[in-house]
């Protein structure tokens, strides 16, 4: 709750209590305008809670929607500035910002963030590991430490039994993200994971989500040496993915595969 919403909500509070043995007992106030100044002050704090559910989803949107995920972290860390965050609130937010830099491309400045928390993990409830985890998930893939993928992919699917049924399918779903991201990076059960992708395309999903598993379908195709259908796909990327890292990613694969079909043209 930013700090404004919590002080003017206090302040409503204060003078719905405090006032209103004022208008019972003296006849100077009459009791209706106490009840016309509460629902006021009530009406300006459901349009405050909206207004700021408005904005915190207009930042959100530049995330997932604009693909920008730096200008998304400037301007939440902002919104933060002006709320009162609790310390896991803050953990949080750190880990956040590694995973904006690793979408974004910033893969040493990611680790440098990561590198921060190593001391505090023990001290994590189940969710924020589970956050933790998939921020480092994304490291080691940047890294091609598919060992290390595994392990932490392990953890996730233990921690899974501990979170709260009514956040589960949010964190299942973000976990069967990660196994298919592995699968494609250490050349495995590709299929399960084509069909993991596939599926998101067909869904009702944000554009961050569609641009990156287009990009995972290219890996594919391009694993699986079916470069023209993998170009194409790696095409769409370039041309929709703005800000994010897949981006250049994608680029790099293109170049492979000019590659690979000038030397399958010239056998």
């Amino acid at each position: 709750m930013r700090k404004f919403n919590f002080i003017f909500w206090l302040f409503t509070l204060l003078i719905s209590i405090f006032s209103l043995p004022l208008f019972i007992f003296d006849d100077r106030f009459h009791l209706t305008y106490y009840f016309l100044i509460v629902i006021v002050l009530f009406g300006v704090n459901i349009f405050l809670k909206r207004a700021d559910k408005a904005l915190i989803k207009s930042i959100n949107q530049i995330y997932i929607f604009e693909c920008d995920p730096l200008k998304y972290f400037h301007k939440y860390q902002a919104y933060l500035k002006k709320c009162f965050v609790s310390k896991n609130a803050l953990i949080m937010l750190k880990n956040t910002e590694a995973l904006v830099n690793l979408d974004a491309g910033n893969i040493t400045h990611a680790k440098t963030i990561l590198d921060t928390l190593v001391d505090q993990e023990p001290t994590f409830n189940n969710l924020t590991k589970f956050w933790y985890y998939k921020a480092w998930i994304h490291y080691l893939e940047e890294q091609n430490e598919i060992k290390k993928m595994e392990v932490l992919i392990n953890k996730q699917k233990e921690l899974l039994n501990f979170l709260p049924p009514s956040v589960r399918p949010q964190f299942e779903a973000n976990y069967n993200s990660l196994v298919a991201r592995y699968y494609v990076k250490n050349g495995i059960y590709l299929d399960n994971a084509e069909m993991f992708y596939s599926d998101i395309l067909r869904g009702n999903y944000p554009k961050i989500n569609i641009v990156t598993s287009v990009f995972y379908l290219g890996v594919i195709s391009f694993k699986q040496g079916k470069y023209e259908l993998a170009a194409e796909r790696f095409r769409s990327v370039k041309r929709s993915a703005n800000k994010l890292y897949i981006s250049e990613k994608a680029e790099k694969y293109l170049d492979l595969i000019e590659q690979k079909t000038a030397l399958l043209n010239n056998e």
